[in-house]
């Protein structure tokens, strides 16, 4: 037969190698007694019984504790409860003070963050739940309640960590300052920041591409002149234009959302052929 938690003799610190079946809210594990003290963080059986049984709360089954704008899982018969529903929490009721739960949250709905009643480890702000997801919240009192851990079901990516991220749209790509996103191959380059064609081409003889991107073609409009042909257009022509050459200048005009055009030139400013060409396009 086991002992009960209550009735654990203090000699019983003495028998650190033997098991003792521990029976708490009719739950029995059997552990050693150094197995029992080190759970309860204590070095004897003085003050096991309240450390023992505060500890054995995480053992009790999950009881579900519908959403709702006041969630009482403090009059929950277990220290575990399930959250179910969608509807907006912003209190979890009244209790003790001291009294604390492990919540798991079945879907996603809106923890609301008050700076007295319902504190969250957000910086201030609400949290929305995910299915799976777990916290640990106590009460202070009086309606209050601190939730002092939240875990995700499936944590976010940082630049330490491993996880889930967000895709940012195109627009949020293109406007970049979003934080929390991150960019697809097919969306990184609407960033204002990367340039959305470039092209390095010979304009001897027979104009020749030697590698690009957006660009279909060059254009030869004859000694110095070029057109570089965009594969896709470009939003608008208030687009910023960067060339180099290895002529002695190299000059853009003629901004059109489908082609820029080129003019390379001598050292007397008189158009020439150019054997290297390069062009890079950043805007919208």
């Amino acid at each position: 037969m086991g002992i009960i938690i209550q009735d654990l003799p203090a000699a019983a610190g003495a028998q650190g190698d033997h098991a003792i079946p521990a029976m708490n809210d009719g739950l029995t594990v059997k552990l050693t007694v150094a197995q029992i003290l080190a759970l309860a963080e204590i070095s004897d059986v003085s003050g096991l019984t309240d450390a023992l049984a505060a500890k054995l709360d995480v053992l009790q089954p999950r009881v579900d504790v519908a959403s709702a704008a006041t969630a009482n899982i403090g009059a929950a018969a277990s220290a575990y409860v399930n959250v179910t529903g969608t509807a907006t929490i912003t209190s979890f009721g009244t209790v003790a003070a001291g009294t604390w739960r492990r919540i798991r949250f079945n879907a996603a709905l809106t923890l609301t963050h008050n700076g007295t009643s319902l504190v969250l480890p957000n910086g201030g702000a609400n949290i929305v739940t995910a299915a799976g997801d777990h916290c640990v919240a106590i009460s202070m009192g009086s309606g209050n309640w601190v939730v002092v851990d939240y875990r995700k079901a499936s944590p976010a990516a940082t630049d330490s960590q491993q996880g889930v991220v967000e895709l940012a749209t195109t627009a949020e790509v293109a406007t970049g300052t979003d934080a929390a996103r991150v960019p697809t191959v097919a969306t990184m380059g609407s960033h204002q920041g990367v340039a959305k064609a470039w092209v390095k081409f010979n304009g001897t003889g027979t104009v020749a591409i030697l590698d690009s991107f957006n660009v279909s073609s060059i254009t030869d409009g004859g000694t110095g002149l070029y057109a570089v042909n965009f594969a896709s257009a470009m939003a608008n022509a208030n687009y910023a234009a960067v060339a180099s050459a290895s002529a002695i200048s190299v000059l853009s005009g003629a901004y059109s959302t489908s082609a820029l055009g080129v003019a390379t030139r001598d050292s007397s400013f008189t158009l020439t052929d150019s054997a290297i060409v390069t062009v890079a396009i950043f805007g919208d």
